[in-house]
């Protein structure tokens, strides 16, 4: 909204959704710009949230950096309430977190959509079974978990399968 006063100067005053959305997306830019120290790269073109310390460590994680983690969640929220892209990050990955950590939530439809080869991973890892050789799925963990699938002991096989999708 503008107001003309004749002669002089204008005063240009903005309100409603599209300020609000805009200061969303200028604060969520500020993190993606600075992308991998929120960010890291996974597979398809998608990010999940940059971790810099171990589990051991993870208690030792800085104030500042957590709570500019919940800064970046509540802007994460923020977008998807407003119906924008909460891009690099995962769209898998935010299913995940909106549906309370429930692994049950992400559905082969779901993996198909947005991670094809993930979902043939998968789908093979279950008919292989949890006494079969694993090898084949050496590359996968290897890349994805930095993991060596020949030291897994076989009752740690099938809970593993919870790993492909975290």
């Amino acid at each position: 909204m503008s107001q003309n006063t004749r002669g002089r100067r204008q005063t240009v005053r903005s309100l409603g959704d599209g300020v609000e959305r805009e200061v969303i997306h200028m604060l969520f830019e500020k993190f993606r710009r600075a992308g991998s120290q929120w960010f890291t790269p996974r597979a398809d073109g998608h990010s999940t949230l940059a971790t810099t310390n171990t589990m051991s460590s993870a208690r030792y994680i800085s104030r500042s950096r957590l709570r500019h983690l919940g800064l970046l969640g509540a802007i994460t929220a923020l977008s998807l309430l407003h119906g924008m892209a909460a891009t690099p990050l995962d769209p898998v990955f935010l299913h995940f977190l909106i549906h309370e950590c429930n692994i049950a939530s992400i559905h082969e439809g779901m993996l198909s959509e947005w991670h094809p080869e993930l979902r043939q991973t998968i789908s093979r890892w279950i008919e292989v079974g949890p006494h079969a050789d694993i090898t084949e799925f050496q590359t996968h963990f290897a890349i994805y978990h930095d993991i060596q699938v020949l030291f897994l002991p076989s009752r740690v096989r099938l809970c593993s399968l919870l790993i492909f999708l975290l």
